[in-house]
């Protein structure tokens, strides 16, 4: 397999909807939804950030991303936000002075919605904030032969409750790498990539209900014929990987993971 991972980072969403960019798809199926619970995109959390511009106290966001009938959007929906509640009106006016409105979002990049001035900004605040600060690298510091690449997957905690959000579950880094589990902690910075667990119903007998922890839509409780779940849309749950078939094959091998 080699000695070198290489992250295969994804291409910035341009799907446009309504009039607005930074979509993954137009619509949310069996074949895309993985990308709208893992890997956030600009569209969705663009939608959040026009919606704080209404001088509304808790104004409705309007994500324009259609979902299959009888279905909603749930809070698995990455990026997105249950509600905004009150907010200071310098947020507006800030937004506002950033060409972003109820209705339109200044972007640099057609298609979108990436917004430079905004981008800059933000990272300027959070930089302030020692909860979101990172440790400055120094170059010279660092050994000549740099450490050994590791494929570092995420699993929920077993002892923890499954109904929990996947996103807000307790997880243990595993990798079947050599180096101790100190050096993996002290390594891994990002994990993105979750594993995602449906619960067995056997009383509802739904797919839907036992992958509330991480579905991004579930059965509008007042349509007339609620959305259920296919079994193709809970089989590839797992399927947004990183790296080769072959590594994920050798990674489950190691550490005896189900697939």
């Amino acid at each position: 397999m080699g000695k070198e991972t290489y992250l295969r980072v994804p291409i910035l969403p341009t799907t446009v909807v309504q009039g607005q960019g930074g979509y993954h798809a137009n619509t949310v199926n069996a074949n895309n939804h993985n990308l709208f619970e893992e890997i956030p995109c600009l569209g969705i959390t663009a939608d959040v950030v026009m919606a704080a511009t209404s001088a509304q106290e808790n104004p409705a966001i309007a994500y324009r991303v259609a979902t299959p009938a009888g279905s909603i959007f749930t809070q698995n929906l990455c990026g997105s936000s249950a509600n905004l509640g009150p907010r200071r009106a310098e947020i507006r006016q800030r937004l506002n002075g950033l060409g972003i409105t109820e209705n339109d979002f200044l972007e640099y990049v057609a298609g979108t919605r990436f917004n430079l001035v905004y981008l800059l900004q933000l990272s300027d605040m959070l930089s302030k904030i020692e909860t979101f600060r990172m440790e400055k690298m120094t170059i010279p510091s660092l050994t000549i032969h740099g450490g050994e690449t590791m494929v570092i997957q995420t699993l929920p905690n077993v002892d923890e409750d499954p109904n929990v959000k996947w996103t807000d579950r307790t997880v243990q880094a595993q990798s079947p790498a050599s180096d101790s589990t100190a050096q993996i902690g002290a390594s891994f910075v990002f994990g993105f990539q979750l594993h995602k667990e449906t619960l067995p119903d056997d009383a509802a007998n739904t797919l839907a209900l036992g992958a509330a922890n991480w579905s991004c839509i579930a059965a509008a409780p007042d349509a007339a014929q609620p959305w259920k779940m296919l079994p193709a849309w809970n089989a590839n749950k797992n399927c947004v990987l990183i790296g080769t078939e072959k590594l994920q094959n050798y990674f489950n091998k190691r550490l005896a993971i189900p697939t």
